[in-house]
């Protein structure tokens, strides 16, 4: 929530933590963290390119509530090109898991 420059640098490092830690939780707070950095600071977060990698990676996570938020910020951060790039595997590793999705989800 603190709209300064000099938070980016501190952002960024729980970030980087926060996306490798095993509990759902804290990935999914990551999660949000790298929206509100590329919201942000755009520039910052493109020169950080292994975080919307890393997103990707994490739609393939176990929780579903990781899945769902990574899935979001994938298509909130890319938009202007159209969103999530809709791949086969994607598609059929998503609809194995409906199941473990909420209506919103």
């Amino acid at each position: 929530s603190l709209k300064f420059e000099g938070v980016i640098e501190y952002m960024q490092q729980a970030i980087d933590i926060g996306l490798l830690d095993s509990d759902p939780y804290v990935k999914k707070t990551a999660i949000i963290g790298c929206v509100k950095l590329f919201h942000m600071n755009r520039s910052v977060f493109k020169k950080q390119t292994n975080y919307l990698e890393q997103l990707y990676t994490l739609t393939a996570d176990q929780d579903a509530l990781v899945v769902i938020n990574a899935i979001e910020a994938i298509n909130e951060i890319t938009a202007d090109k159209g969103g999530i790039d809709i791949e086969r595997n994607l598609v059929i590793r998503l609809l194995n898991r409906i199941k473990d999705f909420n209506e919103w989800g």
